[in-house]
């Protein structure tokens, strides 16, 4: 554990010489409300729900992948899934808080691979406390096997879910950076909080672990913080603070 904690740390500082922006995707607003609260109200990591994974900020690390997803909110119709609707142009929010487990946490949707893929590291773990971390209907019954592929059987009575299905640790051929679905990642995403209050020591070394490497993530931090500038998807500034 202090051997990961020094290489964070070591990751930190590499960060903080530059590259550690991270993007936000959204609309303007009906006569651009949502760049005039940004820049006078700041960043409030509660007023996202997060459709089941908490509330949080999502950000991006890669800009290209946020325009995509503004681009994708307008053109696919997933403007229906924001909390509060939202009209306008798309967007990028651009953020350069420095990236700490205090502050921040996977997005369990589109990194529920690196979540995934610490509970397959520690199949013991999981499989000795799984009543507790919302796993199996019976305890010893929460991790298994399939043709030798791991997996886990989430029990929703105790995660507080309507749907809880059975996951696959190791992805499909060729889809390991990518993410899973929204139902995977609320089920992941509540098997971590339940990992966050049973151990915190452990829920630490997965973040530690993973949190570097996430493509997308959440501000969670208690404190307002506001964005470094505001622009369209062809990098025109809109708002710099």
């Amino acid at each position: 554990m202090k051997l990961l904690l020094e290489n964070f740390r070591k990751y930190l500082n590499e960060e903080d010489k530059g590259g550690n922006e991270l993007y936000h995707a959204t609309l303007s607003g009906e006569d651009d409300r949502n760049i005039i609260s940004f820049s006078k109200d700041g960043i409030d990591s509660g007023r996202a729900l997060g459709h089941g994974q908490g509330a949080g900020f999502y950000l991006f690390r890669d800009i290209g992948k946020a325009r995509k997803h503004a681009q994708d909110l307008v053109a696919g119709g997933q403007i229906d899934l924001k909390e509060v609707p939202v009209v306008g142009k798309p967007i990028v929010v651009v953020v350069d808080e420095p990236v700490t487990p205090e502050n921040f946490d996977i997005d369990y949707e589109i990194f529920a691979y690196g979540f995934a893929q610490f509970i397959k590291q520690n199949l013991d773990y999981f499989s000795k406390n799984d009543q507790a971390l919302g796993l199996g209907r019976r305890a010893g019954k929460g991790v298994s096997h399939f043709q030798g592929r791991p997996l886990i059987r989430p029990n929703k009575k105790l995660l507080g879910l309507d749907i809880a299905r059975t996951i696959q640790l190791d992805p499909p051929e060729g889809t390991a950076s990518l993410g899973r679905s929204a139902a995977d990642g609320e089920t992941l995403s509540k098997i971590a909080g339940k990992l966050a209050e049973f151990d915190p020591v452990k829920f630490k070394e997965f973040e530690v672990k993973f949190l570097s490497d996430a493509t997308a993530i959440k501000y969670n931090g208690k404190k307002k913080i506001w964005p470094l500038r505001i622009e369209d998807l062809e990098g025109n500034i809109l708002w710099s603070r």
